[in-house]
């Protein structure tokens, strides 16, 4: 089923934003878009870290912002580009955190201007910015406030990913008499056991580009739970537009985390 950005704040109330797997791994319903910063079915938006700075990036549909946050947290900068890849612009000075912001990072005048300037660009008015961050990729940033949204979780002690919606086993490395992490990664030993063409096809491609020597050379269990990462990514922006269940993950892309409830524009105000 596909949607467009107009729809996602309008689809909260016949879907449920969060569920509960029987294996307690919490899931949420994303949006897919090519795009930094990550999508909700009920309008909001996370935004999303840039490699190990203080940068935090969204870019969907023309509309590309960069949020800086101060290690402390007491302050914040807003930036624009004129369209995906324009020069940057300055948006508003420097925002400081209020009382009524409690300890969240983002304040609430920082999160009405980034929907302003994502509307002006969309003409789409999302219902607000979530108070965590999207983790760049596994295993950066250990914040609490960082996470990871991915369409299949890494299973360490089977070196299995699963996929979510469905449950099941997707791919895995079978274990060989004294392979424990010292030899290198070896992606063609990877069986794919999914059926579904969206999953086949996200683990193939990511199996096929996602690993060169410096990947390798670090070992089974980094290079599974790259592949775990690099498979989600490359799923959702096969599917722009398209509702899709995704495990809520800490940066390891194996262990369960706490999606908070998001940030309308209401309780910003």
């Amino acid at each position: 089923m596909n949607h467009n950005i107009n729809e996602a704040g309008n689809m909260a109330q016949s879907h449920s934003t969060i569920s509960a797997t029987t294996n307690a791994f919490a899931t949420v319903v994303l949006m897919g878009h090519r795009g930094k910063g990550v999508l909700f079915e009920d309008g909001t938006l996370m935004l999303q870290r840039q490699g190990s700075s203080d940068n935090f990036h969204v870019g969907i549909n023309g509309a590309a912002l960069e949020v800086r946050v101060w290690p402390n947290g007491a302050n914040s900068q807003l930036f624009f580009e004129d369209g995906r890849g324009g020069p940057q612009h300055h948006a508003n000075g420097k925002y400081h955190r209020e009382p009524s912001d409690g300890t969240h990072p983002l304040p609430g005048k920082l999160i009405r201007d980034v929907l302003n300037r994502i509307e002006l660009h969309t003409k789409t008015r999302l219902s607000g910015i979530r108070q965590q961050f999207a983790a760049y990729m596994f295993g950066w940033g250990s914040k609490d406030t960082e996470l990871l949204l991915l369409r299949f979780r890494y299973e360490s002690a089977t070196r299995t990913l699963i996929e979510a919606g469905t449950g099941t086993a997707v791919a895995r490395l079978p274990r060989t008499p004294g392979d424990d992490e010292v030899a290198g990664f070896d992606e063609t030993a990877v069986a794919i056991l999914a059926t579904e063409a969206p999953a086949v096809e996200a683990l193939t491609e990511a199996l096929r580009k996602g690993f060169h020597e410096c990947d390798r050379k670090n070992g089974v269990d980094y290079c599974m739970r790259r592949l775990t990462w690099l498979a989600s990514a490359m799923y959702e922006e096969k599917r722009p537009g398209t509702l899709f269940e995704a495990f809520v993950l800490k940066t390891d892309a194996e262990s369960p985390a706490q999606l908070l409830g998001p940030e309308t524009e209401q309780l910003a105000a």
